[in-house]
């Protein structure tokens, strides 16, 4: 196994949960900041059943586990992401963003078979943890919850446009591990949480964040709009499922989010108590 320096190497970009190094060669190494977090175990496993279905996604040449950090060699995809073009490129939003809905649906008609832990695992975890909100919002989101269809399709757990690199018209999905097997509907709403709200990532200055902030409330509106073209969704279905979202992400998302997630929480468990039919929960957002 070849050694890295990461301080010999250029920081490309900060995701997430990783720093992403330009290594030379056509390749990067993203580097966990987690150690202790997912050590790729979820890309291991998918990454073949997403090559039967033809989905793109960056080679791996590697995984490296060392006393200083955990990592992954990948190939360096030599392009924009699918959030450059779209704020880049205003003309082309519209088609772009009717593509962003097509990958998805093409990619939520995966059955992960019992390979993928289960959203209902993960919501029980983070319901169990100590409360970042009031019991009545705990409350609220685990009986929404338990009144969803569960199923076993391949959720993404984290798709948006940034997660969408480009090179040579070919689109890349990255960053898989979140991945988790639900109704295909949770990574919809999921999706359309984070491109109402998009979290400030690490390394991205205030003036980008607002940027993409206004753009991604537009975007999030074509592509919801497209996405219920293409699947076959009920609006109070779909509503639950943002609530359960929102709440997971009170947990696990970026703090910069974490008031919009609850504020969204307290407006939609308002409307409950009032008797509002759900499918109308949404458009809060």
């Amino acid at each position: 196994m070849e050694k890295y320096d990461l301080e010999s190497f250029p920081l490309l970009a900060q995701g997430g949960e990783a720093d992403i190094y330009d290594i030379g060669t056509g390749k990067i190494l993203r580097v966990l900041r987690n150690r202790n977090g997912n050590r790729f175990e979820t890309e291991k496993l998918l990454f073949p059943i997403l090559e039967e279905y033809h989905i793109n996604v960056p080679i791996v040449y590697e995984y490296i586990e060392t006393e200083d950090f955990v990592a992954q060699v990948m190939q360096k995809i030599d392009g924009n992401t699918m959030l450059q073009q779209l704020t880049h490129h205003p003309l082309i939003m519209a088609k772009e963003t009717r593509r962003l809905a097509a990958m998805h649906a093409k990619l939520l008609r995966i059955h992960s078979n019992g390979k993928l832990h289960s959203i209902t695992d993960v919501f029980q975890y983070y319901a169990s943890q100590p409360p970042l909100i009031d019991e009545k919002l705990i409350d609220f989101a685990s009986k929404q919850m338990k009144e969803l269809p569960i199923n076993d399709y391949l959720c993404h757990g984290d798709f948006h446009p940034g997660n969408i690199l480009i090179q040579d018209d070919i689109r890349y999905i990255i960053d898989w591990s979140g991945a988790y097997q639900s109704d295909f509907i949770s990574d919809i709403a999921h999706t359309y949480l984070l491109m109402t709200h998009v979290p400030k990532v690490p390394g991205q200055s205030t003036l980008l964040h607002t940027i993409i902030g206004c753009s991604g409330s537009h975007i999030a509106k074509v592509y919801l709009k497209e996405i219920f073209k293409l699947k076959k969704i009920d609006p109070g279905v779909f509503s639950k499922w943002t609530v359960v979202m929102a709440f997971l992400r009170v947990y696990y998302g970026n703090p910069s989010e974490r008031s919009a997630r609850i504020s969204y929480l307290n407006k939609c468990h308002e409307l409950s108590e009032k008797g509002i039919d759900p499918a109308t929960w949404y458009k809060l957002l």
